[in-house]
């Protein structure tokens, strides 16, 4: 689907170049003057970030919420990957692929706290941040969270997760 979406939008837009309207949700709605006909698509943004392509890992147990960060990345123009386990995420892991990696606390098997050392005994300067619901929580925990860069709570927003992008990745 995303795929057809996508080539409509660059049709539409050769078509209407100067008709479409974007609205905060990547949509668009162009009107043909001539035959009245309305057409409506998803746009993908293109900004400075597109151009350089970051790859982008998001590890989560819940489907739901990798769709979500998946889905507001990619609109950014963001390559992005997705695993659903500690031990999924390692094996699509190797170093210099991955620009960030976004990962759950808690997950069945491999915790995100262990995911992200076994991260960084693989590459140090990994950036690897936590999304989770009780960073206060485990910030305060008597056990060290080796490995992890940053938190962010759930739940959070797209100019939260652009802002860790910026903050750990070189430009």
């Amino acid at each position: 689907m995303a795929s057809n979406s996508w080539r409509g939008t660059i049709i539409a837009y050769a078509i209407f170049p100067n008709r479409i309207k974007q609205s905060t949700r990547s949509s668009y709605i162009t009107k043909n003057r001539r035959t009245g006909m309305e057409i409506a698509g998803y746009l993908t943004l293109m900004n400075k970030r597109a151009g350089q392509q970051r790859h982008i890992l998001i590890v989560d147990d819940e489907p739901l919420a990798r769709y979500t960060v998946q889905i507001l990345l990619e609109g950014d123009g963001y390559i992005v990957d997705e695993a659903k386990s500690g031990a999924e995420a390692l094996a699509l892991f190797e170093p210099g692929k991955f620009d960030m990696v976004f990962t759950d606390y808690l997950m069945p098997g491999m915790k995100g706290d262990q995911l992200a050392a076994a991260i960084k005994r693989r590459s140090p300067e990994q950036p690897v941040v936590m999304v989770t619901a009780y960073p206060e929580k485990l910030q305060c925990s008597e056990c060290p969270l080796g490995g992890v860069d940053s938190f962010i709570c759930k739940p959070f927003d797209l100019e939260t997760l652009r802002s860790a992008i910026t903050r750990f990745t070189p430009a």
